[in-house]
């Protein structure tokens, strides 16, 4: 709450009223809103039961009459909707005995009645829903007993009563159940109470708990969200619509200073977690931080309660209407640039942060024959590894190094290493598995052969020909998820020499997704890539060998191109 001072004063002479030293202003109190996740109770009842059931043979003989008292056990669950109402299942047993008055057959006056003691085991089943505290059955009560007895008496009865039959009244102040059962069945009038405890086998001590305290601040003020959470025995306050814990929002200012906010949160008996979100505080001008603390309001007093998680400083309350800050630089990433200073043969790795990382040579400082390389995680330690390929003149040979220490961490060749036409080379994650492949293409003078390789264990995955088995220009390769399926597609272009044709490929080899001529029927291959746009969208790139003064052009997944 906040608080403002007025001016002094003055006390005029002979006025023996006191001296105001400040007027306090007080804000409208702050808005609360919390849901409540209520938690089942396990429960048994152990108490006393007592019936009586007469059984009106004809009016002119008289009637049968049983009385039972026993010990009464009960065990069953309650179950709490989004509201706090309850049902449920019960089921009992009752052990003793009574008397049973009786008229044996072949009986013609009430001079006739038979009184026998007998001992008896009564079982029963109820459903419930709860209605101000009083559990009222929903569906049939049966009430089976089974008697020992003289040959003579009944050796079986089961009566079986109907909705309104049976009603259990709960008293969670006290844990206690009463209740009893009176209906027609027929020509059976039954009538029978039982009283006893609730308690819950096994349940630990409560235990009271703050946790996930978040704190913003609004043009309205401060909002505070955070759950209370209640674990063990369930709390009982005075009555049922009492909550059983209250939490109150209190300022701090770190040296031991403490206001109350003027704000509670009410726990109910039976909650298992409130999730709590306060809107509308304001701070008074000391204070640096904010508090929650859980006061037990039942008979849980001495429950432990742990605050640790139930505090906040002001300075942390974040703005939650702010846009997201920009994304920092990913520093798993790798950027790779061939040639350039070192030599036609050097590959230059960059690290988003810290410039250059490390500089390859991975077929030696004197190679001529130009590299191809890509970039992508095949190690799976999140950061991303440099793939190369010799270039024409050198054989179909690829290097991996780690994206971390630059150290080589495999070599191989693609294809027969007497070949001299280099490879290309592309990494991406094509069968969704969350690790990256190695796509390789046959370099110059080589036919259309693309092969897939494990990124881990350079097995062999796939190997198909993307274009016709009489082209010996090689193809160039380049792989991206161009439809956000999970899938890397391969994209594939024509050698130099070939007229300028692109295929994209996904899981079926012999069926191109898309198949264009990015500069018509012009001879000069086509050189594939591919970028993310502003707008999130993932495209082809296209490019012409050295000479012909075409432009890069970009194109989505079906060729269609993109100005």
């Amino acid at each position: 709450m906040g608080s403002a001072r007025g001016n002094a004063m003055t006390k005029r002479p002979n006025d023996s009223r006191p001296k105001c030293e400040a007027l306090e202003l007080r804000e409208a109190p702050a808005s609360v809103a919390s849901t409540t996740n209520y938690r089942p109770l396990d429960f048994q009842i152990s108490g006393t039961a007592q019936t009586s059931d007469t059984h009106p043979y004809s009016p002119a003989i008289g009637t049968s009459t049983d009385n039972f008292t026993g010990t009464f056990r009960a065990t069953g669950r309650i179950t709490y909707d989004a509201n706090g109402g309850q049902s449920g299942s019960v089921a009992y047993s009752a052990q003793g005995g009574g008397t049973l008055d009786y008229l044996p057959t072949g009986a013609t006056s009430p001079n006739d009645t038979v009184s026998v003691d007998y001992t008896a085991t009564e079982t029963g089943t109820l459903t419930f829903r709860d209605n101000n505290g009083v559990w009222t059955t929903t569906a049939p009560f049966s009430r089976t007993s089974n008697r020992a007895v003289g040959e003579a008496a009944p050796k079986f009865e089961r009566v079986v009563l109907g909705p309104s039959g049976m009603k259990l009244n709960f008293d969670p102040s006290t844990m206690s159940v009463t209740g009893g059962w009176a209906a027609q069945n027929g020509a059976n009038a039954t009538n029978g109470s039982f009283a006893g405890n609730v308690t819950q086998p096994g349940a630990a001590a409560t235990d009271l708990s703050v946790s996930g305290m978040k704190l913003y601040q609004t043009s309205a003020g401060y909002e505070a969200k955070f759950d209370v959470s209640a674990s063990g025995a369930l709390m009982t306050p005075p009555d049922k619509t009492s909550p059983g814990a209250i939490a109150k929002v209190m300022w701090t200012d770190g040296t031991g200073r403490t206001e109350d906010a003027g704000v509670t949160v009410n726990v109910a008996w039976n909650a298992g977690k409130v999730a709590a979100d306060v809107t509308g505080l304001e701070a008074p001008a000391w204070a640096t931080g904010v508090k929650v603390v859980v006061e037990a309001n039942g008979w849980v007093e001495s429950a432990t309660k742990s605050n640790n998680a139930g505090a906040a400083d002001l300075g942390s309350a974040v703005n939650p209407n702010a846009p997201p800050p920009p994304p920092g630089p990913d520093p798993s990433a790798r950027t790779v640039t061939l040639g350039g200073n070192g030599g036609p043969g050097m590959v230059n790795v960059y690290g988003p942060q810290n410039g250059l990382k490390f500089t390859l040579s991975p077929y030696g400082a004197d190679w001529r024959g130009g590299i191809s390389a890509a970039v992508g995680d095949v190690t799976g330690d999140g950061v991303v590894d440099i793939i190369t390929g010799a270039g024409a003149g050198g054989g179909p040979h690829i290097k991996i190094f780690d994206g971390v220490t630059g150290g080589e961490i495999a070599s191989f060749f693609a294809f027969d290493g007497n070949f001299r036409g280099g490879v290309n080379v592309a990494v991406a994650d094509v069968d969704g598995d969350g690790r990256a492949e190695i796509i390789a293409g046959a370099g110059r003078g080589g036919s259309a052969h693309v092969k897939i390789f494990d990124g881990m264990t350079r097995d062999l995955r796939r190997s198909f020909l993307a274009f016709g088995a009489d082209r010996r220009t090689g193809v160039y390769v380049a792989a991206a998820d161009l439809n956000k399926d999970g899938k890397a597609e391969i994209i594939t272009g024509s050698g130099a020499g070939e007229v300028s044709e692109v295929r994209v490929f996904g899981d079926d080899d012999t069926k191109p997704k898309a198949d264009f001529l990015p500069y018509g029927v012009y001879r000069t291959g086509a050189i594939v890539g591919s970028m993310k746009l502003a707008d999130g969208r993932i495209v082809i790139l296209t490019g012409a060998e050295s000479g012909y003064g075409l432009p890069v052009k970009k194109f989505d997944i079906t060729g269609k191109e993109i100005t």
